[in-house]
């Protein structure tokens, strides 16, 4: 089991680097073979988290202004922020290396754990957007 589980991180790197040397990513309308499937899934994750960072870096900066804007006492928005994203990430690492888990060591594998990644990266966006609004 332990060994599985050393594979994820591996066949994220890889599939990373396929992408990377990949210039001319294929069209994800188009995937006809699971390398495809597996390097769109990979592109779509890293967008998705590149929109996480910027929603998180928003919700930070909403953090602080409220914290500013409050007595010492009722301050710690920031803080309590960066403790839920710390422990959101070991959740969904977790949760995507659980969903992969049924394809250890397949070359679908890939196409399960970034899927995860795209979905749950979006939903935490939408949360984090939400708790911005709820700091302004």
């Amino acid at each position: 089991m332990r060994k599985s589980l050393l594979l994820v991180p591996f066949c994220l790197l890889l599939s990373g680097m396929a992408f990377a040397e990949d210039k001319q990513s294929p069209e994800c309308e188009n995937q006809t073979t699971q390398a495809d499937m597996n390097t769109c899934a990979a592109d779509l994750a890293a967008k998705a988290d590149d929109a996480l960072n910027a929603q998180y870096k928003r919700t930070r900066k909403a953090a602080i202004a409220w914290d500013a804007a409050q007595d010492e006492a009722d301050r710690g928005a920031e803080k309590a922020l960066l403790a839920a994203q710390r422990a959101w990430i070991a959740y969904r690492d977790a949760e995507c290396t659980l969903e992969g888990v049924s394809t250890n060591g397949g070359s679908m594998q890939p196409l399960m754990i970034n899927g995860c990644l795209e979905r749950l990266s979006k939903v935490r966006s939408d949360d984090l957007k939400e708790i911005e609004n709820g700091l302004k």
